[in-house]
């Protein structure tokens, strides 16, 4: 399956600060895991990502890719490499670094693990405008290095 991210708007089926908990089960099935962080957030763990609920409205607030997901954003093929990266940063054209997460505000989106060529840590995480401020409030300028 292709997850198709429509920036603060969609993942896949699932819509941001629409979709509920139930619905989501309904939708995709039963998750892999349930658990639920230290910071009272509750997720759903599926085979290519892992969907995470607002705790105050029980709908989705966050979606983060599993390594190597087959997704696009705005028509773009995620392609879990550097040049993804380039071509995103050129595109967004105010990229943010949050404590190693590179931040594109017009994808919606927040990226691991490419920049630094740490495969352990490869993630994408699609999130809500809120989120987003939530984001931006640590963030420092990020610059482009090929490497």
């Amino acid at each position: 399956m292709t997850i198709e991210i429509i920036p603060y708007s969609a993942f896949g089926p699932l819509r941001f600060e629409k979709t509920t908990k139930h619905e989501c089960v309904r939708i995709l099935g039963e998750p892999l895991k349930k658990r639920t962080t230290r910071r009272g957030i509750e997720e759903f763990e599926y085979e290519q990502f892992i969907v995470r609920f607002n705790p105050e409205t029980l709908t989705i607030r966050e979606c983060t890719l599993l390594p190597y997901a087959d997704a696009t954003i705005n028509g773009i093929t995620i392609t879990w490499d550097r040049n993804f990266l380039r071509l995103a940063c050129e595109y967004d054209q105010s990229p943010s670094d949050v404590y190693g997460f590179i931040v594109l505000p017009r994808f919606g989106i927040a990226v691991t693990g490419i920049h630094d060529d740490d495969e352990s840590q490869l993630a994408i995480t699609a999130f809500t405008k809120a989120e987003l401020h939530n984001w931006l409030t640590k963030s420092v300028p990020y610059v482009w290095k090929q490497g």
